[in-house]
């Protein structure tokens, strides 16, 4: 099976004529010379056009990208990065209703599955993490939900890492045990969340890229799982 390959246009002055968007390019044979080349899929170039198939995924993280002495180098200016980014979410106010929840999940007063359903009011562990037996939280690494059953007989308050350590830690439930049928986005604001999980052509996926993941599984930023 061919693999497929993807693309940028941009103009005579190297800059994308669509920002942060490529193309899937199809093969094209010239029948009197042989040659083999590729085309953007459903668009013709223009005579100050150019297709470029290198390092593609290095523009799709510019702000403004540009084509310039066989490499991509970004045009924003600092200021304009900077206010490019998304401001912070506002502080989250403690939430009675959210807190009174969690603790009778850990009392054991609340079922797995809607445990699982509000995965987002538990906790991430990490290696700092210094919390009980009973205790709930989520794995950075597979995404799943677990609750300490055991303590650490020399230290109490420590804990390994729950998705690598079965006698600590019991499995409650995967919030992303769903998956959909990966689909092509739009654009990068349209792609795919960080650690979200898809099926293509059969097999399963988790996206390793990060937010805004535009690539098609199998090609790259994503992981088989």
């Amino acid at each position: 099976m061919n693999e497929t390959k993807y693309g940028y246009v941009i103009d005579s002055q190297g800059y994308p004529i669509f920002k942060n968007s490529f193309y899937i390019l199809v093969q094209q044979t010239n029948e009197e010379t042989n040659e083999t080349t590729y085309v953007p899929e459903g668009y013709t170039l223009k005579p100050d056009e150019q297709l470029i198939m290198d390092n593609v995924q290095i523009p799709n993280a510019m702000l403004k990208p540009r084509w310039y002495k066989n490499e991509w180098i970004e045009t924003a200016t600092p200021e304009e990065i900077e206010a490019a980014k998304p401001p912070l979410p506002p502080p989250i106010p403690v939430n009675a209703g959210e807190l009174t929840f969690v603790l009778l999940s850990e009392s054991g007063e609340i079922d797995d599955v809607t445990i699982t359903e509000n995965a987002h009011l538990f906790p991430e562990w990490d290696e700092f993490w210094t919390g009980d037996v009973s205790q709930v939280v989520v794995d950075p690494d597979d995404r799943k939900i677990y609750r300490k059953i055991k303590n650490n007989f020399d230290e109490p308050n420590a804990s390994s890492q729950p998705s690598k350590d079965i006698e600590q830690w019991v499995l409650i439930g995967d919030p992303f045990a769903a998956r959909r049928e990966w689909s092509r986005p739009i654009g990068k604001n349209d792609g795919y969340d960080d650690r979200a999980k898809v099926t293509c052509e059969g097999e399963n996926y988790i996206n390793t890229f990060g937010s805004g993941n535009m690539w098609k599984p199998g090609v790259h930023g994503w992981d088989v799982g």
